[in-house]
């Protein structure tokens, strides 16, 4: 599934106009450390889109950030797109694959073989009086760079409910992030071809056989 979308344009998007088109969603105000307006559009608690634009300093003009699963479908995002600005002004700079794995984020670590990268960060949290355990693993740099992270971690995070978490451990999310010259299909237009192509052929999984001394490759995702 795609996860998140970053926009840019060389436009300034004027957002005060943006009220009208909007009458029936929460719009609200933020700080930005690069841009001196930045406003969020969602609706029923939930952020559809933010846009940032007239930056402090030599970037694009404008950019918007979305994540493709809050839509119902493709045209109900390029609809909403095309209240702000004209979606031809916009390029992908940056796109987030993710899928999730019904498995425990070590058990998935242990056997994981992701192409050309190497695992530059390890993430550790506090969780109760358990003490620190791992939360997920980055690999590789930008332009492309793969996270994977224990998302049930993340979602109890969010809701502060840590000790009750059902979901922790046991939900692994990797994510497939790429940036500037990594993005194949730069227009919103041609978003369809990432679903109809699915991009984590660079990551293999093994598995200990206990019959055979060698590991096992299970699948590719």
């Amino acid at each position: 599934m795609l996860d998140k979308l970053e926009l840019r344009t060389n436009e300034r998007i004027n957002c005060n106009d943006l009220n009208a088109c909007f009458k029936n969603h929460e719009i609200r105000f933020m700080r930005d450390p690069l841009y001196r307006t930045c406003m969020t559009i969602g609706k029923n608690g939930s952020q559809l889109i933010t846009i940032k634009t007239n930056p402090l300093w030599g970037v694009h003009e404008s950019k918007i950030v979305l994540n493709p699963t809050k839509y119902e479908s493709f045209m109900n995002l390029t609809t909403l797109v095309s209240k702000i600005i004209d979606p031809k002004e916009l390029e992908i700079t940056r796109i987030d694959h993710a899928v999730d794995i019904q498995r425990p984020l070590d058990q998935l670590l242990s056997g994981v073989l992701i192409k050309n990268k190497k695992d530059n960060t390890t993430f550790k949290e506090n969780f109760s009086s358990k003490g620190k355990f791992l939360t997920g693993s980055i690999f590789g740099q930008k332009p492309e760079v793969y996270c994977i992270y224990d998302k049930g971690y993340q979602l109890a995070s969010k809701k502060y409910k840590r000790d009750n978490s059902h979901e922790l451990g046991i939900i692994t999310r990797i994510e497939l992030r790429q940036f500037g010259a990594k993005v194949k299909n730069k227009h919103l237009s041609e978003l369809t071809k990432y679903i109809e192509s699915p991009p984590f052929h660079g990551i293999e999984y093994y598995e200990i056989d206990d019959d055979s001394p060698k590991a096992q490759a299970l699948h590719y995702l």
